[in-house]
């Protein structure tokens, strides 16, 4: 990497942007992934250990975020994504986004 070293006082966001702006130059593409509960047998171990009910609808399958980096890889060589950000849709809550008039989008519940 180029001239930074890390600094503890950095964001993890500012630390990839900075990586990202250096790499670039070198032809690398980096992507920060930013991810949800994933269904793993460690998730369902740090429930039981907990005593919680383990709801396997409530996290992401490993194959739901093997499919969204790869997007990331797959992606056109003129192309970078820059971050991923992959949360587990619950079950039983529907989420819409509707475009406004100037663009900008909106949830709705």
């Amino acid at each position: 990497m180029g001239r930074g070293s890390l600094s503890a006082l950095e964001t993890p966001a500012a630390v990839m942007t900075r990586v990202r702006e250096e790499e670039r130059v070198n032809g690398v593409r980096v992507t920060s992934i930013r991810l949800g509960y994933v269904d793993t047998a460690m998730a369902r171990s740090i429930a039981a250990f907990e005593g919680a009910e383990y709801r396997p609808e409530t996290y992401l399958r490993p194959s739901s975020v093997a499919a969204a980096v790869r997007l990331a890889v797959d992606a056109a060589e003129e192309a970078m994504i820059e971050s991923l950000s992959i949360r587990p849709r619950y079950l039983g809550t529907v989420w819409a986004v509707r475009i406004v008039h100037c663009g900008a989008p909106r949830l709705r519940n």
